[in-house]
C-alpha cells in the first residue's frame, strides 16, 4: 500500500482520528470503511478551489485510484485545533458549503448504513431511534417538538467541530469531510450542539442560530442526530452515565428555549 502511494518513510500515528490516521512525511494515510465513499470524497475535494480555506489535497495512487487496500492518502498540512473558535468554524463551514453547493447527491448515500447514517434518518426522516432506551427516550422527547423545515438540501460537512483546524497563517483547514445531504445550516447547528455539550461553550451556543431560518428546528435535529448515535453506540459498547447526563441537559435546554 505504501509503495502504491509513493511513500518511502515509515508512517507514524497522528493524534485523534480514532487511531486510523498516520503521517508519512508530507502525506497523511487514513483507513476507510467504504472505498466508494472515500473515492467520491477525494474527487470532490480535488475539484474544489478556494483562496480563503485550506483543503488538503487528496493523493492518488500510482494507477490513479483514490483508495488502496482500504486506505486513502492526502497531503499533510501543519495545522492545529484552536479551542473556542466556534464562530470561525461555522463561517468556514458556510464558505465551504458555498463552494460545493452544486455538487449532486451521490448514489452511494442510498447504500451506506452505519449508526451515523441511521441517526441522520432518525433526525430527518422519521426513523425510530434504537439502542440504549434512556437515550432513545431523549430522542423521542425532541421528536415531539419537531416541525417541518422547508429548506433546500445540498452536500454538507456534518462534523466540523474538531475538523476545522488553523494553520500558521491562521487560515481554516478543513479535514475529514463527512458528507450528508441536508440543509447547509444544519452543519452550523451541529457545531452549536457539539460546542454546548462537549467544548464548554455554555448556553449561549444555543443562540448562535437565532438569525437563521428554522434555527431551533435545526438545533433539535442536530441534537437528535448526536443522541441517536450515542444510543446505538451505548447498546454496542455499554452505557455511559456521564454522556447521558450531558445529552439530558441538552434536551432540557432545548425544551426551555421552545417554551
Amino acid at each position: 500500500m505504501l509503495r502504491a502511494f509513493g511513500i518511502t518513510q515509515t508512517p507514524e500515528p497522528l493524534p485523534g482520528g480514532a487511531g486510523r490516521s498516520w503521517r508519512a512525511g508530507g502525506v497523511v494515510l487514513k483507513a476507510v470503511d467504504d472505498a466508494e465513499q472515500a473515492a467520491w470524497i477525494a474527487q470532490t475535494i480535488t475539484d474544489v478551489v478556494s483562496e480563503s480555506l485550506v483543503l488538503p489535497r487528496p493523493t492518488p495512487s500510482a494507477d490513479g485510484t483514490w483508495t488502496v487496500d482500504g486506505w486513502t492518502a492526502s497531503e499533510y498540512v501543519e495545522a492545529h485545533v484552536v479551542p473556542g473558535r466556534w464562530h470561525e468554524i461555522i463561517e468556514a463551514g458556510r464558505a465551504f458549503h458555498v463552494l460545493i453547493e452544486n455538487v449532486p447527491r451521490p448514489d452511494w448515500m442510498d447504500r451506506t448504513d452505519d449508526w451515523w447514517r441511521r441517526a441522520d434518518q432518525v433526525a430527518w426522516n422519521g426513523r425510530l431511534a434504537v439502542g440504549d432506551q434512556s437515550l432513545v427516550v431523549l430522542v423521542d422527547r425532541l421528536r415531539a417538538s419537531c416541525a417541518s423545515v422547508p429548506l433546500a438540501s445540498q452536500i454538507i460537512h456534518a462534523d466540523l467541530c474538531g475538523n476545522v483546524l488553523f494553520d500558521g497563517h491562521d487560515r481554516p483547514v478543513i479535514i475529514d469531510f463527512s458528507p450528508y445531504w441536508r440543509p447547509a445550516e444544519w452543519a452550523s447547528a451541529i457545531v452549536a450542539i457539539d460546542a454546548f455539550e462537549w467544548e464548554g461553550a455554555g448556553p449561549g451556543a444555543l443562540e448562535w442560530l437565532d438569525g437563521v431560518a428554522y434555527g431551533d428546528q435545526l438545533l433539535l435535529r442536530a441534537a437528535m442526530f448526536r443522541i441517536a448515535t450515542s444510543a446505538e453506540v451505548a447498546a454496542a459498547h455499554g452505557s455511559n452515565p456521564a454522556k447521558y447526563a450531558v445529552h439530558r441537559a441538552t434536551v432540557e435546554a432545548l425544551m426551555q428555549r421552545l417554551l
